[in-house]
């Protein structure tokens, strides 16, 4: 049996990661519970995002790291962990959060092209900055 398809596969191009997103402010949604893991330097969080309300790009993911150590948690730049959960509207108190509230919650962020340090030719989306939908001086419903 042949199987007709909505687009030529000669113009599908194979990947092997998430679509690298242009350059912008992007309205994004919080996929799932961040994972906590172990990298060189200390342990961090993974966060998984995906676009909404793009036509282009809707759906595309975003991974977002945040480290959780001493020294990381001592200052933010806009896309550190307080900026991310204070762009979800997640609380916090102390030194803890519940991070059951992250999932489905919704947050602008301005997306650079970054290359990865090991492999320069891996270019990569990465969260500059991330603020609460609805914030001054970013993109709106």
């Amino acid at each position: 049996m042949r199987i007709e398809l909505p687009r030529n596969l000669d113009d599908v191009k194979v990947t092997d990661g998430f679509p690298t997103l242009p350059e912008g402010e992007y309205k994004l949604r919080c996929l799932q519970v961040p994972e906590m893991r172990e990298g060189d330097k200390g342990p961090f969080l993974l966060w998984t995002f995906e676009v909404i309300e793009n036509p282009e790009y809707d759906k595309a993911r975003v991974t977002h790291v945040t480290s959780i150590t001493e020294k990381a948690l001592q200052h933010d730049f806009g896309d550190g962990l307080k900026s991310v959960l204070q762009a979800l509207g997640v609380p916090w108190e102390g030194r803890t959060f519940d991070d059951a509230l992250c999932p489905g919650q919704e947050a602008i962020a301005y997306i650079v092209q970054r290359a990865d340090k090991k492999d320069p030719d891996n270019i990569y989306s990465d969260i500059k900055k991330i603020y609460p939908v609805g914030a001054d001086g970013v993109i709106t419903d």
